[in-house]
């Protein structure tokens, strides 16, 4: 493979690109939060919602759903592992 045809990026983020985590799959997830966050001029939008150690004040879960090009449709799956840091 050429230079100009090699992977750009890491391989986590290849891994994540090629292996989406922690999609949301169920409707009726019981979520403590939520976001929606879009662009209308391109059609992507984004929801993902959390839920929450009240006690602990303490994000437990962390899913995403998306209606994206690739590379935003994948980028979420790197955030929740942020979130847990």
């Amino acid at each position: 493979m050429g230079a100009h045809l090699s992977w750009a990026y890491t391989d986590t983020v290849k891994d994540h690109f090629m292996n989406p985590r922690n999609v949301l799959k169920d409707d009726h997830y019981q979520d403590d939060g939520h976001g929606v966050v879009g662009n209308i001029q391109c059609g992507d939008e984004m929801m993902v919602v959390i839920k929450v150690d009240k006690e602990k004040g303490i994000i437990t879960d962390c899913k995403w759903k998306t209606m994206a090009a690739p590379a935003p449709s994948r980028a979420p799956a790197s955030c929740r592992r942020w979130s847990q840091a």
